[in-house]
């Protein structure tokens, strides 16, 4: 799974058109709400750019009367990577989002062995991020200089 960026975000478009043409199953998130009315991310099974428009916070996401079509649809135990956007993060792998905890609560659900890596600039990076119960560690997180070993999560 890949995040579209925004705001300062390391620019993801250009990879994920290029990864548009591998053999991968790239997937797109899109902010939602549950049967609840908490917020989620939703996961789009993404097969061509042209399929997105930009949506909340100017973020490419489906159109949202396609939000509910089966056959474009992931669940996050199907997820092998994700790799996640953070305003701040450490190079223990702690990372502070934006606040709505979109990425908090998708992470609660992905399997153990799939991979969760933050790509972020060096200037992002913190000495150290306060980590909350519900938050997650990232397993690398990957900047411009290198590539920084987060803190194993359990089943790694």
């Amino acid at each position: 799974m890949w995040y579209l960026h925004c705001r300062s975000e390391v620019q993801t478009l250009s990879t994920v058109v290029a990864e548009l043409g591998s053999d991968k199953r790239i997937v797109v998130p899109y902010c939602t709400v549950d049967a609840e009315g908490q917020k989620q991310l939703g996961l789009w099974h993404l097969q061509a750019i042209e399929e997105l428009q930009a949506g909340m916070w100017n973020i490419l996401e489906p159109p949202r009367q396609r939000w509910l079509e089966p056959a474009k649809q992931v669940n996050a135990a199907e997820l092998d990577l994700v790799i996640v956007p953070g305003v701040a993060f450490d190079k223990q792998g702690g990372r502070l989002g934006y606040g709505a905890g979109y990425y908090d609560r998708l992470l609660q659900n992905v399997r153990s062995d799939t991979v969760l890596a933050a790509i972020c600039y060096e200037a992002q990076l913190l000495p150290d991020v306060a980590m909350d119960g519900h938050d997650v560690f990232m397993d690398l997180v990957i900047t411009e200089r290198t590539i920084y070993p987060g803190l194993r999560r359990p089943g790694l």
